[in-house]
């Protein structure tokens, strides 16, 4: 199968599970807002989340792929399935330790993880800044106790983080059928969890319980049921994966020597996140706003940059282990020039209709205008950063399909200094805004470190025709921009306030002069996307 077609099988599951995930969200927003109980929920799923994208995606599939692949070559499919086995055994050992570790040192993680959520602590912290700023005596250290924030927060989490033991175990599941080409049913596994929890959150109002213990509850099951759904297409591909004991053999070394890079890169990764969370913990609705714009920026990312990424991956091992270099950088260039046409246009509409966008999918229920203000400018500084989020998920593939995981570490190291740094320097000026701007600021520095060096040592060559073709598409962008501006301001300006439907008008007239612009200035030729299809 073909890197775009590959591609567009993912990115339609993703697709799929985006919508259902919009749909999850607007409930949310319905029927919690930007209110302390949208603090919680923000704060109890972040937790099992981060735990999950430490341990169960990026380190675990860029470490697992290159050495399943490896066994597989040499051992064939009994070798593969036995060194799959025997890591399966081994993270189900730490994984299920670490899970009843954080369970008993719950309250503890949450205090350092939603600070804010304490009203004596949110009154130091602030009154420290100021005292600080006018060189007083700063003030003595409060008596935290328990306020009814942080007592939900801790309870919801407790039982959301189960969710992260299952998701480890999708992850391998998941990683076996995208070896085997298998990418549809990894790509849609999130649309159980959003079902589901759409389920919980209108359950909740029939059945007069919290929402909020709906939707926690609703994680756990949708975690048995992706693990459930992914062992059937296991079983159905006819794919093993079982329970081995955990010897420590050569793949289980090399897998081992791969995964402790990537778990530090992926910690301090989430470093970044939990700073921005404690941060946004001492403004009262701020890890809603800043959830929503996520979730909305999330989608071209995750559409494209993961989509990609995930197909990349085993394309550019198995080039580089047929020592097809040639194979390897045409198609990571490919994979650049089709994320260029795909996501420029959403990074552009991000920052000219921010507003536009986020009133049309949340503004309801609790969800006020103002809630839509702050979530869209959170959103549009988000939309200034995209493309170098998309691009570090094309490039690190490059460094994995090498085996070389210690890079992306070192720079991923660099790039928390840079945010942590950047959050505390802008916190006093911005507050919450703060987060946003320190993430692309080290984004863009991550992307950059991983584009020079790969430049530097040849593993990467843009061709020339590669920046004709994103000048064009740029162009192509500001032309569209041009296009909706005047659209906004002529045709939708006369009418009073236009509803939804008016600005999903403006939405599609920007997709198609977008792609009428692409046609005319001939950014993909219609050759050349034939020769993409075949591939």
């Amino acid at each position: 199968m073909s890197l775009l077609k590959s591609g567009m099988v993912v990115a339609g599951g993703t697709l799929a599970s985006r919508i259902s995930g919009f749909a999850r969200d607007i409930l949310v927003a319905k029927y919690l807002g930007a209110t302390d109980l949208a603090d919680i929920w923000v704060a109890a799923f972040r937790f099992p989340n981060m735990f999950r994208r430490i341990i169960a995606e990026g380190a675990f599939n860029a470490a697992f792929m290159p050495v399943y692949s490896q066994a597989s070559q040499q051992e064939g499919s009994a070798g593969a399935d036995l060194f799959a086995g025997r890591i399966l055994s081994r993270m189900t050992i730490i994984i299920g330790l670490a899970t009843i570790i954080c369970q008993l040192l719950m309250p503890y993680l949450v205090y350092l993880i939603a600070p804010g959520y304490s009203g004596p602590l949110t009154e130091w912290v602030f009154q420290f800044f100021t005292n600080l700023r006018h060189g007083v005596d700063l003030p003595a250290f409060p008596d935290l106790g328990y306020s009814e924030k942080i007592s939900l927060t801790i309870s919801l989490t407790i039982i959301c983080l189960p969710y992260a033991g299952f998701m480890f175990l999708a992850a391998i599941q998941s990683a076996i059928l995208n070896f085997h080409n298998k990418f549809i049913h990894a790509s849609i596994v999130a649309v159980i969890l959003n079902l589901t929890l759409i389920f919980a959150i209108i359950g909740s109002g029939y059945f007069n319980f919290s929402p909020l213990y709906g939707l926690g509850w609703g994680s756990f099951v949708a975690g048995l049921l992706q693990c459930f759904m992914l062992y059937r297409a296991l079983v159905a591909a006819q794919l093993r994966l079982e329970f081995r004991k955990p010897v420590k053999d050569d793949y289980t070394k090399k897998f081992i020597k791969l995964f402790i890079p990537g778990l530090i890169s992926g910690g301090v990764t989430q470093i970044n996140l939990l700073v921005g969370s404690i941060v946004a913990s001492f403004t009262s609705g701020a890890m809603a706003y800043l959830y929503y714009a996520d979730r909305v920026y999330q989608l071209p990312l995750s559409l494209i940059g993961v989509s990609l990424s995930i197909v990349l991956l085993p394309s550019l091992i198995k080039s580089y282990q047929s020592h097809n270099v040639e194979l390897a950088k045409n198609t990571l260039s490919r994979a650049i020039e089709f994320a260029a046409f795909s996501t420029l246009p959403a990074v552009f509409a991000l920052i000219v209709i921010p507003l536009d966008i986020v009133t049309t999918l949340f503004l309801s229920g609790k969800f006020t205008i103002l809630d839509a203000q702050a979530t869209s400018n959170i959103l549009m500084i988000y939309g200034l950063g995209l493309p170098a989020f998309i691009a570090i998920k094309l490039l690190s593939p490059a460094y994995y399909a090498h085996q070389n995981t210690k890079t992306p570490m070192i720079y991923a190291s660099w790039s928390i200094v840079v945010n942590i740094l950047m959050t505390l320097i802008l916190f006093p000026m911005f507050n919450f805004y703060a987060i946003p701007i320190a993430s692309i600021v080290a984004g863009w520095f991550n992307c950059m470190m991983l584009y020079i060096n790969l430049y530097r040592t040849q593993v990467l060559t843009i061709q020339p025709s590669t920046y004709k073709i994103i000048a064009k598409i740029i162009l192509c962008c500001l032309l569209m921009c041009g296009v909706l501006f005047g659209f906004k301001s002529i045709i939708l300006g006369n009418i009073i306030e236009y509803n939804r439907l008016g600005t999903m008008l403006l939405i599609l007239v920007g997709c198609l002069s977008y792609f009428g612009f692409c046609y005319g200035l001939e950014v993909i030729p219609r050759q050349t996307l034939k020769s993409y299809l075949k591939r």
